[in-house]
């Protein structure tokens, strides 16, 4: 029965480490510097009474 769980988890580990690729053929790299904001403006809005 271990060998069993073992032979699973060993293939669902394959399964997702050959999943993990860039296949997007895009050199554009954003790269964020110190001065760049990683947040994003939000509108707050207040309910009208």
């Amino acid at each position: 029965m271990k060998k069993i769980i073992y032979f699973a988890t060993f293939l669902f580990c394959i399964l997702t480490i050959s999943s993990c690729t860039n296949d997007e053929d895009e050199e554009k790299i954003d790269v964020l510097t110190p001065t760049d904001n990683a947040q994003t403006e939000q509108m707050i809005l207040e309910p009208t009474v």
